[in-house]
């Protein structure tokens, strides 16, 4: 049995457009989190979602990629949920 190579922090594009960023990878899942191509570099975005290895791995419009842009994370502020209602 051959072992697979982990597919962690490559990059996911479909039909050409980079689509995420696999940032977990296990024998059957990937969590891929959304990216947003800005051209010189990649930011990172909040929403993820699980896929099954298998069919991204063997989809015809999906490749993984490595890329030689820098990749930035998305800083998100913590919401101020404190109300005066007085």
């Amino acid at each position: 049995m051959v072992e697979q190579s982990s597919l962690k922090d490559k990059l996911v594009e479909v039909a050409g457009r980079i689509f995420g960023m696999v940032v977990e990878d296990n024998k059957k899942t990937l969590l891929i989190r959304q990216v947003h191509d800005g051209g010189k570099e990649i930011v990172l975005l909040e929403k993820a979602m699980y896929f099954d290895r298998a069919s991204i791995v063997n989809s015809y419009w999906v490749k993984i990629v490595n890329s030689n842009k820098s990749i930035k994370e998305l800083t998100v502020k913590p919401l101020d949920v404190r109300c005066n209602f007085f």
